[in-house]
């Protein structure tokens, strides 16, 4: 979850997704921003305010980000926020991988981990932390 204003085109595209759709992340922010009026752009007085630290796209300042590792379904409500996100990085001089894994929808490794896209996206996770690490 990097975007709570809910407004990315993948949000729109999979709203009634059947794994995570964009209805269970409105419902989502809300509860993590203390709303109960429905709305997606104001939180209540007891929440506090959004900032980067629970909406990274919100982010200003990138100095000690660390790499970072992303990968998303193609057909997911957070692919939009996934791929702003790793251009924000890039842009702030951030090491950053992205994968936009074609057909996948949010946890497919998880619940299909036997089907090629699903090998692909775990081997790239299991290659990258080798990498990362000094295990290559």
């Amino acid at each position: 979850m990097q975007d709570c204003s809910g407004k990315s085109v993948s949000e729109q595209q999979y709203e009634d997704g059947a794994v995570w759709s964009g209805k269970t992340n409105k419902m989502a922010w809300d509860c993590v921003l203390g709303r109960d009026d429905g709305s997606n752009t104001e939180s209540k007085p007891s929440a506090g305010p959004v900032n980067e630290l629970i909406s990274p796209l919100l982010a200003t300042d990138m100095v000690g980000v660390a790499q970072a590792f992303i990968d998303v379904g193609e057909a997911e409500v957070f692919r939009d926020g996934a791929v702003e996100y790793a251009s924000m990085l890039w842009r702030n001089g951030v090491s950053a991988e992205l994968h936009v894994w074609p057909g996948a929808w949010h946890g497919f490794y998880l619940l299909a981990p036997d089907v090629p896209v699903s090998r692909a996206a775990i081997e790239a996770k299991k290659s990258w932390i080798r990498r990362v690490l000094g295990c290559a």
